[in-house]
C-alpha cells in the first residue's frame, strides 16, 4: 500500500466519526486520558473531537490507525472503504504477545464514590489482538478488595460497554453488577469460574482479601456490531427502533438463558482439570444466541500434546499456568510462557506440546464473528438491559467509565 492510502483524513470517515471514535476507544479500555497520553495527544483536542467541536483530527486518526487492535474500518464512509482494503486484509494466522510484553502494557485505572476520592482500581495489560480479530482482550488486575458479601458504592462501577464479554476468573474476584432495576447483584468467582454478559449492563470487579486474584475480560463484537444492523438502526427514532425490537420475533425462552441479565458458571472440578490426559475442559458453552461460540480450558499434561483443530472461528488463548507450551501450527511456533497470548484466525490448525512435569492449562475463548440475530440481540439488550442501552447501539453517548 502506498503511503497516501494508509494516512486516514477526516474526509474518509462518516459524519458521526466522534461517536464511533468514542466506541474504538472503549473497545480497547482506554479513556480519551490514557490514549492521549501514549501518542502524546492534546487532551483538549481529543476532548474537542470525542464532543464534536472544532479540533485538529489527523493526529487522532493517525493515532487510532496505529493502534493495535483498533478496527478503524468501522470509521470509513462508503466511498473510503476500498482504499483501505489492503491496509486490513487477513495476512497472519497467529498473533503472540509474550508475558514480558504484556506487562510493559501496563497502566493504572482510578475509581472512586467522587472525582475528589479517587484511588487506585485496576492495573490493565493489553494482550494479543489485531484490528481484524473480533477480540478485544485485557488481563486486569483489580486492586481493591472487598469480601463478596456485601455492595459497594457504585462510583465504581463502569456504564457498561458495547461489546459482550466473557470474563475468566484466575483466583478469587467478586463480579459486581446492575440489573435494569438498578440493583446490585454480586457474583463470588474462584480459579476458573466464568461469567458471560450483555453489552451496556454496569459492572465492575473486585478482589477477596487474602488471595486476590487477575481476570481475563474478554469482550468481543457481537451480532449487534454489524456495521449495516447499525446503520439501519441510526436511521430510527429510539421510541420507532425500540417498537420494532419489541415486536420482532422469535420471543420463546429469553428468560431461561438469563439469571438476571448475566450468566455465570462455577468452577470445575480440579479432579476434572487435572485428570492426566490433555483434553478441553467447556466453561460456558451456552451463550444466548450465539450457538457457535464458547469458552473451555486446554489442558495439557506432562510430557504429552493437545491439537486444537482447524474450526471457522477466531479464537484467542491465554497461558493461566506457570508452565509453557510449545506451540506451532503450518507457518510458526511461540514458546507459549505463562501470561502470554495468541490471537489465532479461522482454519488454523494448532499443535501444544508440555515439555515439563506439571500441566499447562490454557484458556480457549473461541467466537464466531458476528455470530447470532443482531435484532435478537438487540431485543435482549432492551429486556434485560433497557432503553438508554439500545440508544448506545445507535450512538455511542458515553465513555465506558469516568
Amino acid at each position: 500500500m502506498n503511503k497516501a492510502n494508509s494516512i486516514i483524513t477526516i474526509n474518509d470517515c462518516q459524519s458521526d466519526a466522534s461517536a464511533i471514535v468514542r466506541r474504538l476507544l472503549n473497545q480497547i479500555k482506554h479513556t480519551a486520558e490514557s490514549f492521549a497520553l501514549i501518542y502524546d495527544l492534546e487532551i483538549v483536542n481529543l476532548h474537542n473531537f470525542l464532543a464534536g467541536s472544532v479540533c485538529d483530527p489527523q493526529p487522532i486518526l493517525n493515532a487510532l490507525l496505529s493502534h493495535p487492535g483498533v478496527d478503524v474500518r468501522t470509521l470509513l464512509n462508503i466511498d473510503s472503504v476500498p482504499k483501505f482494503k489492503d491496509k486490513f486484509s487477513e495476512n497472519h494466522d497467529v498473533v503472540t504477545m509474550s508475558g514480558d510484553d504484556s506487562r510493559k502494557t501496563a497502566r493504572m485505572f482510578n475509581r472512586g464514590p467522587s472525582k475528589e476520592s479517587k484511588t487506585p482500581f485496576y492495573r490493565y495489560f493489553d494482550t494479543a489482538t489485531t484490528p481484524t480479530s473480533p477480540f478485544r482482550p485485557e488481563l486486569i488486575e483489580p486492586l481493591m478488595f472487598a469480601d463478596g458479601s456485601s455492595e459497594i458504592h457504585r462510583g465504581y462501577f463502569n456504564h457498561g460497554h458495547f461489546e459482550d464479554q466473557i470474563t475468566l476468573f484466575l483466583g478469587d474476584v467478586n463480579l459486581h453488577w446492575l440489573n435494569n432495576s438498578s440493583e446490585q447483584l454480586i457474583f463470588t468467582a474462584t480459579q476458573f469460574a466464568s461469567s458471560y454478559k450483555l453489552p451496556f449492563i454496569p459492572h465492575t470487579f473486585t478482589s477477596r482479601p487474602d488471595i486476590g486474584g487477575r481476570i481475563l475480560a474478554v469482550t468481543y463484537l457481537g451480532a449487534t456490531a454489524n456495521q449495516e444492523f447499525i446503520s439501519f438502526s441510526k436511521n430510527l427514532t429510539l421510541n420507532k427502533f425500540c417498537e420494532l425490537l419489541d415486536a420482532y420475533e422469535p420471543i420463546d425462552n429469553l428468560d431461561a438463558y438469563y439469571d438476571l441479565n448475566v450468566v455465570t458458571s462455577i468452577a470445575p472440578a480440579t479432579s476434572k482439570i487435572y485428570s492426566g490426559n490433555s483434553q478441553r475442559v467447556q466453561l460456558i458453552d451456552q451463550i444466548p444466541g450465539q450457538p457457535n461460540s464458547s469458552v473451555s480450558l486446554l489442558c495439557v499434561s506432562p510430557k504429552s500434546e493437545l491439537i486444537i483443530p482447524q474450526n471457522l472461528n477466531h479464537q484467542w488463548l491465554f497461558n493461566c499456568s506457570n508452565t509453557s507450551a510449545e506451540t506451532s501450527w503450518r507457518n510458526g511456533a511461540f514458546d507459549f510462557g505463562p501470561d502470554s497470548s495468541m490471537a489465532v484466525s479461522p482454519m488454523t490448525e494448532l499443535k501444544m506440546q508440555n515439555l515439563n512435569c506439571d500441566f499447562t492449562i490454557i484458556a480457549c475463548f473461541s467466537v464466531r464473528a458476528g455470530d447470532g440475530d443482531p435484532f435478537l440481540h438487540a431485543k435482549r439488550i432492551l429486556k434485560y438491559v433497557g432503553r438508554d442501552a439500545v440508544s448506545r447501539i445507535q450512538h455511542e453517548t458515553c465513555q465506558w467509565f469516568d
